[in-house]
């Protein structure tokens, strides 16, 4: 039995807890790991994303003209959407440790405009860039649904953290540290003792 899963979709979640409902696949198992923003590297994914996305203008660098509209932040609300309701229908016991991979998926153009960033760490150039915020928000919301329905047994982790701290940053670029406390939140949303409301 491998000891971890990697899942980089939805549907792949879901095929996941098919194959646990059936008893395909043996458990409890270890780990798994959720790559929440693997699927806007696929075309439909990020069409999603871009229906109802936002527009902001870069800020002028070294007496640049400001670059109207350059920075399109995309809705990660369907992609969410989507992970949730797997989620929520997930076989209960099954896995021990949930973790959270926030990590950017890498970009599958050519053209540095559509790379993707994090909000906070746009190029002067501009591109397509994620809420810190939005990705934060998600993470906490899954994870204590399933400490609800798991009764408090589920523990959950996070990765990508790292990158973000790098930002994927060139130079002009803004930085932050949104992501400072979700490892302390997940971290206690994994302890048993914690009062679940």
């Amino acid at each position: 039995m491998d000891s971890q899963y990697i899942i980089a979709s939805p549907s792949a979640l879901s095929k996941l807890a098919s194959s646990i409902s059936s008893s395909l696949i043996p458990f409890p198992i270890p780990t798994i790991e959720l790559q929440l923003l693997a699927p806007l590297a696929t075309p439909a994914e990020l069409e999603r994303s871009l229906a109802s996305h936002s527009t902001f203008s870069c800020h002028a660098y070294n007496n640049n003209p400001v670059k109207k509209n350059a920075i399109k932040v995309l809705s990660t609300t369907p992609l969410f959407q989507s992970w949730r309701k797997v989620w929520s229908e997930f076989p209960l016991g099954a896995v021990e440790t949930f973790i959270f991979d926030i990590t950017l998926p890498p970009s599958n153009f050519e053209a540095d405009e559509s790379e993707i960033h994090w909000r906070n760490s746009v190029p002067e150039i501009g591109g397509l860039a994620v809420e810190e915020n939005r990705v934060q928000q998600a993470v906490v919301e899954l994870a204590t649904v399933m400490r609800v329905r798991s009764k408090g047994e589920a523990k959950f982790g996070l990765k990508g953290v790292e990158e973000h701290g790098n930002g994927r940053a060139k130079k002009g670029s803004r930085r932050g540290n949104e992501f400072g406390g979700l490892e302390n939140i997940l971290q206690r949303l994994s302890t048993q003792e914690t009062e679940i409301d």
